[in-house]
């Protein structure tokens, strides 16, 4: 049987979250298409139905040979964009993990 934990601390100096009483997470996968040509990115805006905190951070656990950044940032969502690791490979449909702690 798991071993409920109900407290978090977040270590001094550290930036410190929008809200002082909880946590917000959110577990998601996204999918994406294929890349248009060897060195091209694609990006998949990201909606949410709620809004979050104005800060944020998306972890990524991408299933390829990809890199991925987060742009346009706001509390209803953000564009992910993902590029081929190698400038000379072709991005693949596929999905990606996406943590979001708020």
């Amino acid at each position: 049987m798991g071993l409920d934990i109900h407290t978090i601390a977040v270590p001094g100096g550290m930036m410190g979250y929008a809200n002082s009483d909880r946590v917000i997470l959110g577990l998601e996968t996204v999918a994406y298409g294929v890349g248009a040509a060897a060195g091209d990115s694609v990006t998949v805006d990201v909606s949410f139905t709620e809004p979050l905190p104005t800060t944020f951070q998306v972890f990524f656990a991408p299933q390829a040979d990809i890199t991925a950044y987060v742009s346009s940032q706001t509390a209803m969502g953000f564009t992910l964009n993902i590029q081929p690791r190698l400038a000379t490979e072709t991005i693949a449909a596929g999905s990606i993990g996406l943590l979001i702690v708020a």
